[in-house]
């Protein structure tokens, strides 16, 4: 399967960021999230998790993301806890 520019953008509400992230990615990539590298490889999950952390009690974040790449994609988390995921343009197979 051919894709070209694919993206995602999706919420994240009853789970973590990170686990998040490796379903977008997952989703764009079209593999299984056991198929892609370990998160960890690319940016460190628990910090990632801290960083998006919501509590009620607490202020709200004003401002504020985190950009990277997994697995061939360009993966921004917003403070406001919505994940966005590109894969850029190619003319490459996903297998």
């Amino acid at each position: 399967m051919s894709l070209k520019g694919t993206r995602i953008e999706r919420a994240i509400y009853d789970e973590v960021p990170s686990l998040a992230v490796v379903s977008a990615v997952a989703d764009v990539t079209g593999n299984e999230p056991t198929e892609l590298d370990p998160l960890y490889w690319t940016v460190d999950p628990d910090a990632l998790d801290a960083l998006f952390e919501t509590d009620p009690a607490g202020p709200h974040r004003t401002g504020g993301q985190v950009n990277f790449t997994f697995h061939g994609c360009d993966v921004v988390v917003h403070e406001d806890r919505k994940v966005v995921v590109e894969r850029p343009e190619s003319s490459g197979t996903i297998e």
